[in-house]
């Protein structure tokens, strides 16, 4: 393959040398990131995108750690609620517990001593 042919697929002007040596065109790039200089050259515009990816990886990082956390906490809080089945609700065991307790009836002024097998006792 001649240096003509491979400047060729290189493109956007890319050329060859009198002495038969590849030549990149001039490169522009907008700034890689606040207060930091423009890269120049191809080695800059690497050097550039290598530090974003490692920006970029650092916080994606972070995001997991974060995720992981919060999932390990759920995963304890659920373990505290051990003994919920999967179809059960919370509310239904304050139910089953407000028939088998004491309870304050303020429309009669009592207690009620409730007991799940439907017989009551007032005080």
């Amino acid at each position: 393959m001649s240096m003509d042919s491979f400047a060729r697929i290189i493109g956007n002007g890319a050329g060859v040398s009198q002495d038969g040596r590849i030549v990149m065109p001039a490169q522009t790039t907008s700034e890689a990131a606040p207060g930091q200089a423009s890269p120049s050259g191809i080695l800059g515009e690497l050097g550039a995108l290598d530090r974003a990816a490692l920006a970029s990886d650092k916080k994606l990082g972070e995001a997991f750690d974060l995720t992981f956390d919060a999932h390990q906490k759920a995963s304890e809080n659920a373990a505290k609620l051990e003994g919920l089945g999967a179809d059960e609700k919370v509310v239904d065991r304050i139910d089953e517990v407000k028939r088998n307790a004491l309870m304050w009836d303020p429309s009669q002024k009592t207690y009620s001593a409730t007991h799940a097998d439907g017989a009551q006792n007032r005080i």
